[in-house]
C-alpha cells in the first residue's frame, strides 16, 4: 500500500504576558472560606472548578475573592448541571452565610443532596453493515467500555467515546467514526447505549515534512521521532514525538499535524 502524506511538523514560538491584579476595592465583602457538606461521589476539587464563587488562595499575593450572592444563587444551577453529566439527575444544593461582625466577611457553606446515580445497563460496540476491521482491533476498542452497573453520565459517555477512538487512532486507524448514541432513563436510572463502527481505512505514517526550522538542523528533529515512515499511523506515537522535539528545550511550541490543517501554502 502506497503510504499516505499524512504529517506536516510545524514549530512556532508564542509569548504570554501576565495581567497584574487589580487594586481592592472598598465596601466590598470577601469570601473568608468555602466549605462543602454532602460531596460524596464526585472529587470536590472538580465542583470547586465548576462554580463560580471561589474560596481565599493559600499564596497571600492571591486577591481575596469577593462575594458575590447573585453568582452563588447560579452556581446551585452550575453544580446540578455538574452532577447531571455525571449521572446524578436528581441532585441538588442549597448553601448557607456565616458573617463576621463587621459584614465584610463571610463564610459559604453549600449543602449537597446527591440522589442516586443512573447506572449502565448495557454498552454495545458493533461494526456498520458492510465495514471490516481485524478482531484484535476491535476487541481493544471494546475493552474500552464500562462494565454494567457503572455510574453513567454524559461525562462518562464523553470520556469513553473519545478513549475508544484514541485506541483506533492508535492501531492505525484515525479516521474511526461511531454512531449511535446512549437512551437514558431517569426515573428508572438505567442507561443503554449502542455504537456502530466505522473505522475509516488503514493509515500509516508517510513523508515528515518540517517548517519553521530556521536555526536548528533538521536532524535535530527528526532523530526525536517516536514513529518510523511506513509504520501504522499512533496519536500516541505523534504525541510522544512532540513532546520529545518540546522537551529539547530548543522551541516554545511544537505541532504535528496533517499538511492540510498546517500553516502555509498546501504541500504537493
Amino acid at each position: 500500500m502506497r503510504p499516505l502524506r499524512w504529517l506536516a511538523l510545524g514549530l512556532a514560538i508564542g509569548l504570554a504576558v501576565a495581567s497584574p491584579t487589580p487594586a481592592d476595592e472598598p465596601g466590598t465583602v470577601e469570601v473568608d472560606s468555602l466549605s462543602f457538606e454532602g460531596v460524596d461521589s464526585v472529587p470536590e476539587s472538580d465542583l470547586r472548578a465548576a462554580i463560580l464563587t471561589t474560596a481565599p488562595d493559600w499564596r497571600p499575593w492571591r486577591e481575596t475573592p469577593r462575594f458575590d450572592e447573585t453568582d452563588l444563587v447560579a452556581d446551585l444551577d452550575r453544580i446540578a448541571a455538574f452532577y447531571r453529566d455525571r449521572g446524578y439527575f436528581d441532585a441538588r444544593a442549597q448553601y448557607s452565610l456565616e458573617w463576621n461582625d463587621e459584614r465584610d466577611a463571610v463564610d459559604v457553606e453549600i449543602q449537597v443532596t446527591e440522589g442516586e446515580p443512573v447506572r449502565l445497563s448495557d454498552w454495545t460496540l458493533e461494526l456498520a453493515l458492510g465495514e471490516a476491521l481485524e478482531e484484535d482491533i476491535l476487541q481493544a476498542a471494546r475493552e474500552a467500555l464500562p462494565e454494567p452497573d457503572s455510574v453513567f453520565g454524559v461525562e462518562v459517555y464523553r470520556q469513553i467515546r473519545e478513549l475508544v477512538l484514541q485506541r483506533l487512532a492508535n492501531r492505525g486507524r484515525p479516521a474511526a467514526r461511531l454512531e449511535g448514541g446512549a437512551d437514558i432513563d431517569p426515573l428508572a436510572r438505567e442507561a443503554h447505549v449502542k455504537w456502530r463502527l466505522e473505522p475509516g481505512p488503514p493509515v500509516v505514517m508517510g513523508e515528515v515534512t518540517l517548517r519553521g526550522l530556521d536555526e536548528v538542523e533538521p536532524h535535530v528533529v527528526l532523530r526525536e521521532l517516536a514513529f518510523d515512515t511506513g509504520a501504522p499511523y499512533s496519536l500516541t506515537a505523534l504525541r510522544e514525538s512532540e513532546r520529545r522535539i518540546f522537551d529539547t528545550g530548543l522551541f516554545r511550541s511544537v505541532s504535528i499535524a496533517h499538511p492540510r490543517d498546517a500553516e502555509g501554502p498546501p504541500l504537493p
